[in-house]
């Protein structure tokens, strides 16, 4: 009897407090697309701030490069940079077996599980016997590699009844209950483009999603499960002031060459034969005013986009501020550029069982938030990842 209590003692010591609450909590992780990471600063999001308060947070949240809405909201979840996970842009090319890939309610291409390498984090949870329910997430609505509950995209779903489908999911029998639950809001990404990111709209859209968190609170509280529940909320990229007078016409300067392009403003990829590249580097080259022309093995080694067979032997990146003429309509307020400057970092806050209190750290990386994630629900992330739990275990108790 001495025997199995020394071993059940050693035990409770020098396993990980996440492994053995394993199924007993609950996490909730919540995207404010565009959010950047100051407008949790601007004393307009009290719900946020209690979070932090009896919480963790991040100065900001760095994304990946480009610093758009699926390539970073699919890293978050796999703990990949794009060239690994596959979704380097919103909209791309293969053109070798000519398949497209782009976002939309009405684009197939999103259902199917070729585009998404790596593994989410909701199907690491279902190898580990964790159900999962997303209200809207990048890559949940694929034909197999999709979680336990999960809704086609609603772009205008009001924010109470994206409540109620979560709650509706977390209050289901224990045995069909999802501890794992996703939550999206487009709201300040869109308001963000539209009005700019110092717009009275932004601020006023910023005050609406606090009161929607302070909403879910309130009903966690309710159902009983607020003190188990991990609540995570993240943004993928924030937001820089555009200018109309900062337009760059790309195609106008490679007007007569013929290529293909992969990309959209601010990031240009494009692919052709070798003589038509050099002869197209040139003419960027002596041209390179409010953007950076890079061949494919000079791009920066910290945007990782050499490897990706989606990335052509040219990279044209638009400067902050600047953007590419398209066919789209012209906003005062865009993101995609280099990772590195601050203002398209996003934010990370964090608050329940799992995490210290009143603990800030300084810049993150995302690649870092799906190890950090199997960490909080005592689940082992799969292998050959770029993001590391080392550097983000502070948060944790």
């Amino acid at each position: 009897m001495q025997r199995l209590f020394l071993a059940a003692l050693v035990f409770c010591l020098f396993v990980p407090r996440a492994i053995r609450a394993q199924n007993d909590d609950y996490l909730v992780l919540i995207s404010w697309d565009g959010c950047r990471w100051d407008y949790i600063n601007r004393n307009l999001t009290p719900n946020v701030q209690k979070l932090i308060d009896d919480g963790v947070r991040a100065e900001s949240l760095q994304p990946v490069f480009p610093s758009k809405t699926f390539p970073n909201h699919y890293t978050l979840v796999t703990g990949l940079y794009p060239e690994n996970h596959g979704i380097v842009f919103n909209k791309f090319q293969d053109f070798i077996t000519g398949e497209s890939y782009r976002i939309g309610k009405d684009a197939p291409s999103i259902h199917r599980d070729k585009w998404y390498k790596g593994e989410s984090l909701w199907i690491t949870a279902q190898k580990h016997g964790i159900k999962s329910g997303i209200v809207f997430w990048p890559g949940s609505e694929t034909f197999k590699k999709h979680p336990d509950y999960f809704l086609t995209y609603d772009h205008t779903m009001p924010h109470k009844e994206r409540l109620d489908r979560l709650i509706e999911w977390i209050s289901l029998p224990p045995a069909e209950r999802p501890h794992l639950l996703l939550l999206y809001f487009p709201d300040a990404d869109d308001d963000g483009h539209e009005f700019g990111p110092d717009s009275e709209k932004v601020n006023e859209t910023i005050q609406k999603l606090d009161t929607t968190l302070g909403d879910l609170v309130g009903r966690l509280k309710e159902t009983g499960l607020y003190k188990k529940t991990n609540i995570v909320l993240v943004s993928d990229h924030g937001m820089v002031n555009t200018d109309i007078d900062k337009r760059i016409n790309i195609r106008e300067m490679l007007s007569g060459f013929h290529f293909k392009v992969n990309g959209d403003s601010p990031n240009l990829t494009f692919f052709s034969d070798k003589n038509e590249i050099e002869k197209m580097y040139k003419v960027l080259k002596n041209n390179e005013n409010g953007f950076n022309v890079y061949q494919k093995k000079q791009i920066p080694a910290h945007l990782h986009m050499r490897e990706s067979p989606f990335t052509g032997q040219l990279l044209v990146m638009a400067k902050p501020g600047y953007y590419f003429k398209s066919p789209w309509p012209e906003s005062k307020g865009s993101h995609g550029f280099d990772p590195e400057i601050r203002d398209v970092h996003g934010v990370f806050v964090a608050h329940g069982p799992a995490f210290k209190k009143g603990f800030t750290m300084g810049t993150i990386e995302n690649i870092d938030v799906y190890p950090l994630l199997c960490s909080v629900m005592g689940i082992t992330p799969t292998k050959n990842i770029d993001g590391s739990l080392n550097r983000v275990k502070a948060f944790l108790k």
